[in-house]
């Protein structure tokens, strides 16, 4: 496996030859490159300080590792909250089919990592993705994730102990020995992979179940949640929508915004507030990557936890949003979304209990080249398959949502008043 620093350097030079073979210009170029340095340069430092302190961790984890169970390592290599809670259902439901296990985490970011984590049975710790190669020997197992799951390391001697997790070890390496030319290719051969499964009847959610060969155990579990953000906001008990219009802030593009982004969700909110005047819009979002609707009557960008903003889509009316992490936030937690897709597919990404909207023109274009969230690949001003997503059928989406909901909320309070109401009738 190449060394994560090889790796990353390796994926800037492919970056710049797609800006450059999709036409961008020096200035647009050299704008990117400004950028993926500053954004990575935090994860270079973190690299060489882990490296220096390598041996302890080794020494750490031996030192902890339990006698009675398997610790897998799981090398999340997108890394983002989405690609993170997929694994997490793959790892809760590993442990349910395998027998007790147990599992750290090698990833960049730690803390949205371990708030995603934490409630999974068997989580003991993140560490630095630089000592992924270093530490997965350590493992009964070792894999690592993107499409797929690849067995990196392994222990011989531990699987003997695990067959039913030594059986899931051969079916992945099996997997990857099937699909060695898509997997050789990746992250270029993503759209493959996720085309293949919906032929193979899996979404996103429960692809690396169908290769691992287990059951899936649904799209929920605990997340840590701050509900106190809406006493502080005024919006407990309050009807309101969220509202998200970003991507995620690992991926470095050369312009303002990329192909994912809704250009015209600021015309669906206004004809939303026009049918519902009294709703309440509330914007999440990480500053550097959320495009700002001047329609949202709050705008939190960049004021909230992930906790925190969970606890505002949970406590919220209706999530709107493109294909992003808080989607997969709003499907762990049972929030009603409607979600806009473009680049990628619905097909593949969307939740069932979601309301999913498939772009009128084109679409479906993600990892089809290096450049695919910096421009459209067909070479339009914008991303035409975004912009074809018409705002008065995103608001008419919206407003069946609401309504059903506000129906099922009456006959709820029917229901209540019904029952008092009886017990009051009933004779004593």
């Amino acid at each position: 496996m190449a060394s994560l620093d090889g790796g990353r350097l390796r994926r800037l030079s492919e970056r710049i030859a797609g800006l450059n073979a999709s036409g961008a210009s020096p200035l647009e170029t050299g704008r990117f490159v400004a950028r993926y340095v500053w954004t990575k340069l935090p994860l270079l430092w973190q690299g060489a300080t882990t490296k220096l302190k390598s041996g302890r961790v080794r020494s750490s984890i031996k030192a902890q590792l339990p006698t009675d169970k398997p610790v897998i390592l799981v090398h999340t290599l997108g890394g983002g909250i989405g690609d993170n809670i997929v694994i997490a259902r793959f790892l809760r439901d590993l442990g349910a089919a395998c027998g007790p296990l147990e599992f750290d985490v090698a990833c960049n970011s730690a803390g949205a990592a371990r708030w995603v984590f934490e409630s999974i049975p068997g989580f003991r710790e993140c560490h630095s993705s630089f000592l992924f190669r270093e530490i997965a020997p350590l493992y009964a197992l070792a894999i690592r994730v993107t499409q797929v799951a690849e067995v990196c390391a392994y222990d011989e001697r531990q699987l003997a102990l695990h067959p039913k997790l030594a059986g899931v070890c051969r079916r992945l390496e099996a997997f990857v020995a099937d699909n060695a030319g898509l997997v050789a290719e990746l992250p270029c051969s993503s759209g493959d992979f996720g085309r293949r499964a919906v032929y193979a009847n899996q979404t996103r959610s429960s692809y690396l179940h169908y290769q691992a060969g287990i059951a899936h155990g649904g799209e929920g579990f605990d997340l840590r949640l701050d509900g106190s953000v809406l006493g502080r906001l005024g919006l407990a008990g309050k009807d309101y929508v969220t509202a998200h219009n970003g991507f995620d802030a690992a991926f470095v593009v050369s312009g303002q915004t990329s192909t994912k982004t809704y250009p015209r969700f600021d015309e669906a909110l206004a004809l939303l507030k026009a049918q519902r005047p009294n709703l309440t819009i509330v914007q999440l979002g990480t500053p550097e990557t959320s495009v700002l609707l001047e329609a949202a009557d709050i705008s939190l960008v960049g004021k909230t936890s992930l906790a925190e903003a969970a606890a505002l889509i949970g406590g919220s009316r209706l999530h709107l949003d493109v294909d992003s992490g808080l989607a997969h936030i709003a499907s762990v937690i049972g929030a009603r979304a409607l979600v806009l897709f473009g680049p990628s597919d619905a097909d593949y990404f969307g939740y069932s209990q979601n309301r999913n909207l498939s772009p009128a023109f084109c679409g479906g274009c993600w990892w089809i080249n290096e450049s695919w969230m910096d421009r459209c690949p067909r070479g339009f001003a914008e991303a035409r398959c975004m912009t074809s997503h018409q705002p008065s059928d995103v608001v008419r989406e919206a407003m069946a949502i609401l309504d059903s909901r506000a129906a099922q909320s009456a006959r709820s309070v029917s229901r209540v008043t019904s029952s008092a109401d009886a017990q009051l009738a009933a004779p004593t």
